[in-house]
């Protein structure tokens, strides 16, 4: 539910066909406003005032009676007309998807207002500011009234379908490739990042907000950033550089991951249901200070992901599924510890699993570590990629395209999405300070995939045979790589 408050607007992030949708709306409330007052006063013979509110001049004559009845409607629809440009307002300043809902409603209730309303009132009430005008003109300013109402809405419907061909696209790519929602974003704003980017000198702070000069923090950096953007590379974005304190607020975070994970793995057996799994994760997490990152996240209702055989990922954890003798499980953890996230997952064979799942399990575990050989200042994300997906190969196996893994720290989702299927020096440039995950999910047979239509977030192998995928969080340094999460 939105709460309105002016808390986090932005209005640099409102689009100029936002600011005349949000400007004809305030003109329609300002309007009827100074008609309600100049007819409740009865204080002028001159229709000049009145006519300014074509749109919805109707509604401040319905005060000419003084009518406590019909004064009260004045004032309810002049009071949900303000609601309505303050949740707009809300919403364009943000960077919710849903920004098709308010243009969806404020042009129903532009229409509503400045056409379907005045067609059912009475012809009689249009016109009546103390002056006499003739039938014609009654109904000449009743019919503008109209026509302006029906200009308003479609105005507005213009922009719903617009703002709603984009959520279309963005749900696509949710559901078709979660993770492709996190490239989406990153595209989507990357003009707005370039305007926000300032040159500093070496005597001020540095952007990083460590509390360094610039100079001697990340002027070199930005040079470097700088050399490489000119030769055509895709270089990280300054907001996903983590200092050294937002570094350490992950490392805490990954503590109790590990711990989690660590837990998980004590105790884990054949027997024992995915709730069960969900239940240690939430009170493992809980006792030690932290939040299960996955509970409610855009709707994902447990703590944790559970996949088994051929389900890929995004398992969700029930009291209907039991792990039996044979099974091969990822149990996906995510922690929020502060306001810092961290995520890693593990692979565990219950029981006695076959030579074939035990080797598909190994071999994702050796192409996590081939690619994190590949990690180091100044490479490219392709090159962690070909290593995984050479690996894979050589085995007989496939790697997963539509999934893959993803930056992470102040959010759960940032940039860069990471990709295992690129090659050699391609990608995003690797830079110090970067962190992000390395978790590839390798298919015994065909990389294709699908996802379970039920639940919305359960993907799965297309042929039915399993899938295995082990996930690290890593931080990039400047002589290298630390492991955070495991």
């Amino acid at each position: 539910m939105m709460v309105l408050t002016m808390k986090n607007f932005n209005y640099k992030n409102i689009k100029s066909v936002e600011k005349i949708h949000l400007l004809l709306l305030l003109f329609i409330v300002m309007s009827t406003i100074i008609n309600f007052i100049v007819n409740l006063m009865s204080c002028t013979e001159n229709i000049f005032l009145t006519s300014l509110c074509l749109p919805i001049q109707f509604v401040s004559r319905f005060v000419v009676s003084h009518n406590p009845f019909e004064i009260s409607v004045s004032i309810v629809l002049i009071a949900v007309t303000l609601i309505m440009l303050f949740w707009l307002f809300k919403m364009y300043s943000s960077d919710n998807m849903k920004k098709w809902l308010a243009s969806g409603i404020t042009a129903i209730w532009c229409l509503l207002i400045g056409s379907i309303i005045p067609i059912l009132l009475d012809s009689d009430l249009i016109g009546q500011s103390g002056n006499n005008l003739t039938y014609e003109e009654k109904t000449n300013e009743l019919l503008l009234c109209v026509w302006f109402g029906i200009a308003c809405s479609i105005f507005c419907g213009i922009l719903f379908f617009i703002q709603i061909s984009k959520y279309a696209k963005f749900m696509d790519r949710k559901y078709d490739n979660p993770m492709k929602a996190v490239a989406y974003a990153e595209k989507k704003n990357k003009k707005k990042r370039g305007k926000q980017l300032k040159k500093l000198t070496k005597d001020q702070p540095c952007w990083c907000k460590s509390g360094k000069l610039y100079g001697e923090c990340h002027m070199d950096f930005d040079k470097k950033i700088e050399m490489y953007r000119r030769k055509f590379h895709k270089v990280p974005p300054r907001e996903i550089i983590k200092n050294e304190a937002q570094l350490q607020g992950m490392r805490e975070s990954s503590k109790i991951n590990i711990a989690v994970l660590d837990y998980v793995a004590e105790h884990i057996c054949a027997g024992m249901t995915t709730e069960e799994i969900d239940q240690m994760v939430y009170q493992k997490t809980t006792a030690m200070g932290g939040i299960p990152a996955p509970l409610n996240y855009e709707g994902f209702p447990k703590s944790v992901c559970t996949s088994i055989n051929e389900q890929v990922c995004h398992g969700i954890p029930s009291n209907n599924v039991q792990l039996i003798d044979g099974d091969i499980v990822n149990v996906d953890c995510s922690t929020i510890y502060n306001g810092y996230f961290s995520d890693s997952s593990r692979m565990f064979c219950i029981g006695n699993v076959s030579e074939e799942n035990q080797k598909l399990v190994r071999v994702a575990k050796e192409c996590v570590e081939l690619g994190l050989q590949q990690v180091k200042p100044w490479g490219h994300l392709g090159d962690v990629a070909q290593a995984i997906q050479d690996h894979a190969k050589e085995n007989g196996y496939s790697v997963v395209r539509q999934v893959g893994g993803h930056g992470i720290g102040l959010e759960f989702h940032e940039a860069p999405y990471v990709s295992y299927v690129i090659k050699k020096g391609t990608g995003m440039v690797m830079a110090p300070g970067m962190v992000f995950t390395i978790e590839p999910m390798i298919n015994m047979g065909t990389s294709e995939i699908y996802i379970d239509e039920q639940n919305g977030w359960t993907i799965y192998t297309d042929d039915e045979k399993p899938s295995a995928q082990w996930e690290i969080m890593v931080l990039v340094t400047n002589d290298g790589y630390e492991v955070m999460s495991w």
